[in-house]
Formats: structure tokens, sequence, C-alpha cells
């Protein structure tokens, strides 16, 4: 598990994603640069990197004293040719020619006020040559974990179109100024209607360009025609305001000017500009009105065709405005939604949230029909607070069970969510902004670094209470005898430790354990006087210690007593595979001393014996042949792969012990670490206690628990070989026998149960006291 955890770490290169400009930035070697190694960058760098990488638009970090800087794709292309040479270099080495210019945004921005520049030039990089385009900069400072301003954002927005535009529109109304330009001079030059009006009389006289523009006859014109003769041929939907404006001119005398459709000749309708002025007589009363007109249909048309072209560069932009910001919408990092009504019909998602419900046909449909599993998880409820209320909600790692997958079953989901009323111009409130971000990969990583601080304690304090048993139970003659046993002992635990964090804790070949443990005792001659035969073999992670205390206790015996105490001494270690799976392991010494049996057990071959048939979950057996010490130990198949298999208790002798109040008490013991095991069986039979097991397996202690029915406590391992023992506390709560959890998890072991915890490591007297408290409390 540690291994999969460290290894799930290491795949996860930064930054994620950011397009060809991420690659560089995973790939490139930051080490000799202003910035320092990738993993020394502070987080409130990374953050601006990967704000920036995954943006469409152009944008760039300037970090430190030096302004270094660090870009996006889009930037990337903004650059140009000076791309990629200038990514981490100082902004002054890169656009020296700018740079005299931006130093007082630069300074302000420093100074932690944001500033902008509008309809910048600049030449890029476009379909294989240079070309100009405009942006709009903004520059906005981005500040470190102390708050202080440690670098600039700039973000740049592409105004090209609109620049584009406004030099289109120049060049219209230059075309317009131009046609202008030819009525005057057609004015000057005499190309205009002429007309009197005789108000008193009513009668309408007019040359031939006015007659022309008119549809009317020259000659009937020259006699003079009623008004209403010439206002016919006017526009119908412009006659209402021609007359206004000609009531107006006759009441006051002041200058009329207007302009009007007509219908000339066959009926083709054209634009005139009139102006006159009504003359009045010594009453006030309207008497003559004279007047011009001229042709202004080439003007109108122009005009009309500026006015499209606005419209339509206008509508062009506005497209474009509107598709990125779909685009924006579709590709937010995180998951949107927005929810119209009280009923909080889903009226508009982006991809993300198609994914996030497992692309469901869901527009147009209400929250709790569309997404019917969210029903009593609270989320409903929520909405109708937000809606009624006008307050928004703001939530982190909230779980949610959400269908993934059309048909399939609600998944276990993790997300930050915001719902933000959206508010209408009436001042209330019409929908929900949804926006998330699902965190379950996050919560997922932050159980795991939880569950692998708990395995790094407990391996740490089984260590230390394995490290204690040795000390407390090594025998010797002499002080330097005891130390030198205990570092012995010591050195061939930490052995074990060092191969199998080497090997991520995947397990060992048999071969290299034998030859690591045995290689302080054969020096330069291990070729010599160790030979190994025998197929590829891998101990379990699990089991690789107690093989390697099993061998290093027989190489200590054969340093000491055995063939390599002898100069010509040789050890063969062979191993074979039964048709079980077991694994069995034969040690022969060779032309060593003669050997005769020992008269008493001593610590090594009891630690041998306990360890054979507890943690690896088979036997040892002991031939004490003259000719050398022949040994055997078999090795459970679940031992050399991931697995459990009960193995019988060690049978055990107690001696006489004084009355300490627990004499005559049955208690069972689960320790799967044969030496803890031992150590805690040693003690509660100093104490007067039976001890039953001890059980080195989960399956054992539940057939010890039924064969027992007098049991007065027990003392449990919490991990007993891969499997925790809350089976076998299941069945002593019921029966009501008390007992306690001896582990290195700490004292907040989650059981369920109020149960006393015994941390190890713990010495004898710890466990007294424990084993008292248990009792007077039961």
């Amino acid at each position: 598990m540690l291994h999969d955890v460290l290894t799930a770490d290491r795949d996860q290169p930064w930054p994620c994603g950011g397009g060809v400009m991420g690659a560089l930035l995973r790939g490139g070697d930051w080490s000799t640069s202003r910035l320092g190694p990738v993993d020394a960058w502070p987080q409130s760098l990374r953050t601006a990197v990967d704000l920036i990488l995954g943006s469409p638009n152009p944008m760039c970090v300037l970090w430190g004293n030096d302004l270094v800087q660090i870009y996006n794709d889009g930037f990337a292309a903004m650059a140009g040719t000076k791309h990629p040479d200038i990514l981490g270099c100082p902004a002054h080495e890169c656009w020296p020619d700018l740079f005299a210019l931006i130093v007082p945004i630069y300074e302000a921005v420093r100074q932690g006020e944001a500033r902008s520049r509008k309809s910048q030039a600049l030449v890029v990089e476009r379909q294989g040559g240079p070309e100009e385009a405009w942006f709009d900069l903004t520059y906005s400072p981005l500040r470190n974990e102390a708050g202080v301003v440690a670098g600039i954002l700039v973000t740049a927005f592409e105004t090209t179109a609109e620049q584009q535009a406004i030099r289109a529109r120049k060049g219209a109304e230059d075309q317009l100024e131009t046609v202008r330009g030819s009525y005057r001079l057609a004015i000057r030059a005499g190309h205009l209607g002429t007309f009197v009006w005789h108000v008193p009389t009513d009668r309408f006289v007019a040359n031939a360009t006015f007659c022309e523009l008119f549809n009317l006859d020259p000659e009937q014109m020259e006699r003079g025609v009623p008004l209403s003769v010439v206002t016919a041929a006017i526009h119908p939907a412009d006659w209402s305001s021609v007359n206004a404006a000609i009531q107006e001119a006759m009441r006051t005398g002041d200058d009329y000017e207007v302009e009007y459709r007509v219908f000339g000749r066959g009926g083709e309708q054209r634009w005139v500009l009139v102006r006159g002025a009504c003359e009045l007589d010594a009453n006030g009363r309207p008497r003559r009105f004279p007047g011009a007109v001229a042709d202004i249909t080439d003007r109108k048309r122009a005009e009309a065709d500026l006015r499209a072209r606005v419209v339509a560069e206008k509508t062009r932009h506005i497209d474009a405005e509107r598709r990125h910001l779909r685009r924006l919408f579709a590709q937010a990092p995180g998951f949107i939604a927005i929810l119209d009504g009280p009923q909080h019909v889903i009226e508009l998602v982006n991809d993300a949230y198609y994914q996030a419900v497992g692309r469901r046909d869901i527009i147009g449909k209400p929250v709790r029909e569309a997404l019917p599993e969210i029903e009593g998880q609270g989320y409903l409820e929520l909405l109708d607070r937000v809606y009624a209320s006008g307050e928004p909600f703001v939530g982190h790692g909230i779980r949610v069970l959400l269908q993934r997958q059309p048909g399939g079953p609600p998944a276990e989901v993790y997300q930050d969510i915001v719902y933000q009323p959206i508010v209408g111009p009436d001042g209330r409130v019409s929908g929900i902004f949804v926006q998330g971000h699902d965190v379950t990969a996050r919560k997922a990583a932050e159980s795991s670094q939880h569950l692998l601080m708990r395995e790094v304690d407990h391996r740490a304090k089984n260590a230390l209470a394995v490290v204690q048993a040795v000390v407390r139970l090594t025998r010797a003659d002499t002080v330097d005898g005891f130390i030198e046993a205990v570092e012995r002992r010591v050195s061939a635990l930490a052995r074990t430790h060092q191969l199998l964090a080497r090997h991520r804790w995947t397990g060992l070949a048999l071969r290299e354990v034998i030859r690591e443990e045995l290689a302080p005792y054969l020096g330069a001659e291990a070729g010599g006087r160790l030979r190994m035969a025998g197929p590829e073999l891998t101990v379990a992670a699990d089991a690789v210690q107690a093989v390697g205390m099993v061998l290093h206790e027989l190489a200590t015996n054969a340093s000491k007593y055995g063939a390599l105490s002898h100069p010509q001494g040789r050890v063969e270690v062979s191993w074979s595979r039964s048709g079980d799976g077991a694994a069995r392991i034969d040690w022969r010494e060779i032309d060593g001393p003669p050997v005769t049996p020992p008269r008493r057990t001593g610590f090594g071959s009891r630690l041998i014996t306990a360890t054979a048939a507890g943690q690896l979950g088979g036997s040892a057996t002991f031939a004490w042949e003259p000719a050398g010490l022949r040994f055997t130990v078999v090795v459970a198949a679940d031992r050399l792969a991931h697995g459990e298999a009960a193995s019988g208790p060690r049978p055990a002798t107690a001696a006489p012990a004084p009355a300490t109040g627990l004499d005559g008490s049955q208690v069972l013991v689960v320790e799967d670490d044969a030496v803890l095991a031992m150590v805690t069986q040693d003690a509660l039979e100093a104490l007067g206690c039976k001890v039953v097991g001890p059980a080195t397996t989960v399956d054992e202690a539940l057939r010890l628990v039924a064969a027992e029915p007098d049991l007065d406590f027990a003392i449990l391992d919490v991990n007993v070989q891969g499997r925790q023992s809350f089976p076998i506390a299941d069945i002593l709560s019921r029966r009501r026998v008390p007992f306690l959890f001896a582990t290195g998890y700490g004292k907040d072991i989650a059981t369920g149960q109020a149960v006393p915890v015994l941390e190890k490591p713990f010495t004898p007297r710890q466990l007294e006291q424990a084993a008292r408290a248990l009792l007077l409390k039961s």
C-alpha cells in the first residue's frame, strides 16, 4: 500500500496539461534558472502558472525582482519569433523596445495597484509571416504566501477586429465625405431643382430638374400647379413629417430643411434634400415659399451601406464574443450549470457538468426530475433555501451520490460547490448559478495520506516493540555478550527493513535474504563457505523479517559453536516447494567442530520455533548430528504470497509465578509477531496467568475463543497478518469477556467500541497495570 501511494505521487508530473507550454515546463531543467528547480517554486507561483496554462487567452506571469517570464500557448503565439528563447528570461531582456514604456506600470503594480494599456500594437507571427495585431493588456499584482506582491499577471485581450472595424468605418466615412463634396460641387454647378410656392394663390412653379425628380410635366409646371400635385409624389411614410415641417415654416418664417423619399420617373424611389424659407407679409401671413432640392440618393445609399457594414461588424464582434464566452463556459475546468425558476429547471450546463452526471438528457428539466438520485441528500433543500433567501451557499468537500454512468449505480463523489443566486433587474431571484469542482481525487489523496501516516506510525511502533522484546528476552553471561547479542539481532532486523525498503515492500527473493543475513559472518570468503541451491522463490513482505530472524539466529549459533566457527566450515542452504505450495528450507553445517545437543533451550531456539509456527505458519526441526547441525523450517504457501492461513498455537511452559491477583486467569493472546508474542506470554505467565495461544492468525484466534469457554480476558493485536481482529472483539463482547487492543496504531484506532488500548511498545509493568484495570472494570 505504501508503494502504491508513493508511486501515485510520483506519476503525477506538474504541471498537468497546459498544451505545448505545459510540456515545456514539465520537460525543462529549471534548476539553473533564476526561479530555481520547479519543486522549490512557492505554491503561489505554481497556482498562477496553473491559471495561465488553463486559459485560452494570452497570459504571462512575471515573477520575482527580475520579472522572470512564464507564459501559456496564447502568449507564445503573440511573442512570435521571440518564443521559446524568452521563456524563463527577465522582462527587460525580452522586450527592450517596450520596457521603458512599461516600467511605470510595473512599479505601480508592485505597489498592489492594477494597471491596463489599451490598443497596444504588436507584430505577431501568423500563417507563416508577420502580421500587425492590437491587444488590450491588463497588469495585476500576484501575491505570495505572505501576502506580499511577488509577481505580475499579464493578460492580453486581442482587439484586432475592433481596430480593423474602426479603420473600415473611417474609410467609409471618407467615401461618404467624397459623395457629399460631389453634391456641393453639383449645387455650385447648378444641378439643383428650384421652386417657388405662391401660398395665397396655391400656385407652385419649378424648374426642369425639380420636375424630373418628382416626375412632373415641365410644361404644366411653367403655368403653375397646386401644391397637392407636388406632394402626391412624396412617399406616404414620409408625408406626415414633411407636412409638419412645412406648417412650422409657414407659422414662424424659419428656414425649412427636410429629407424624404419621392417617386420619380418610372416609379423609381429616390431621396431628396429640400431647403427653403417661407416669406411672411407684414401681418405675419405666409406669402411666398421659395426653395431648392437636391438628389441625395447616392449619399443615402452610402450611409445605408456604412450603417450596414457597422451593424455587420458589430454583429460579427458580438457573435465572436458569444462564441468565445461559450468556449470558456464549455471548457471551464469546473462544472457549471444555470438553473431557472423556483423548480430549478436546468437551462444551461458545460461539458464538465454533463460528464459529472453521466451525460444524461437534463436540459429543460427540473433538477428533481433530471437527477432523481439526489433526492433525500439535502441538495434540493439547499437550492430552495438559496432561491428563497437570496443568500449564496459555499460548500467544501461535500459528499454526494451521483449516477456517473448511464444506467449505472450511484457513485460516491466529493465536490466543492457554490450556489449563487441570479438576481433580475427587479431585485428578485430568478435562478441559481451553480459552479463547482470534483474533489474526489483530492479527498482520496487526503485519506491515503492519513492512512500512510498511520501505517508509518504503526510500523515504527511495532519495530520499537520488537526491539524492546529482543532486549528483554536476550540472555548472556556477560554485559559485553549481552550487548553483542542485542546488537546482532537489532542489526538483523535493520537489514531486512533496508531490503524491504529498497524493494518498496513488495517481497524479496529468498536467495537475497540468505545472502544478506549471512554476509556479516562470511566476510570475503562468502563464495567458498556458503552454498545455496533451489528454485526462484519470493518471500512475502510480511514474512521477510521472520525468515531473516531465523537465518540470523542460525548464523549466530554457527559462528559461535558450529561450522562458521571453524576456518574450513561451510554452510549449505537448499530449498524446494511441496505440492501444497509450502516451502521447505534446509540448513546444513559441514566441516565444523563436533556437535552435541544443547543442555537447555535458549532464546534463539525458542525464537526460531515460535517464529516458524507463528509468523511463517509452518514448523521448525533441529537435528544435532555430530557432523554438524541440520535444521529444517517449513514456510506456509500464503507466506510466499499475499494471503492468510491458520497455524496451531505454540506450546508453552509457564514457570511458577508469585501471587499477583491475576493468578490462574486464562488470557487469550493474539499477536502475529513471534518476538512480541513471546515477550507478552512470558510477562503474563510471570504474573501467574495461563496463556491461551498466542494465536498468530485471526482464524486460529476464533478457534481458540470457541474452544475456551472460561476466558478471563484477552489481549488483541489489531492488524494480524493483514486482517483486523475486530471479529474476535465482537465475539468477546457478546460473551462479556473484557479485552484490550495492543497496537502500534495509537489510542485513536477506529473500533466503534469503547475499548482500552495498550500502545506498543509497552513494558511488563504497563501490561500488568492494563490487565488489572481491565479485570477491575469488568
